[in-house]
């Protein structure tokens, strides 16, 4: 159900419930690591429907921010860069 006081996380629930098996809970990390995938398949899907890389230079960085009791931390996705049509890797 789309709640509309909350749309963004509501369509991840919508992609999200395919990829988990009936009866299947899976544990934070792993679900984690869903959603980074499936927000980072949005991402590259809406990049390739807006962006010409043959007029427009951008850079994508990707990662899971970590919240923890005295410190926060970052791991990093995917990181690239377009530049006059060709992909660049970066790394930190």
């Amino acid at each position: 159900e789309l709640d509309p006081d909350d749309i963004e996380q509501s369509l991840l629930k919508h992609r999200l419930f395919p990829k988990i098996k009936y009866g299947d809970m899976p544990e934070l990390i792993a679900l984690t690591k869903m959603a980074y995938q499936t927000i980072t398949e949005d991402l590259e899907r809406i990049i390739l429907q807006t962006v010409d890389p043959g007029h427009s230079d951008y850079a994508v960085l990707t990662g899971i921010q970590i919240h923890g009791s005295e410190d926060n931390y970052v791991w990093p996705g995917t990181l690239y860069a377009m530049v006059n049509g060709q992909r660049r890797e970066v790394t930190l």
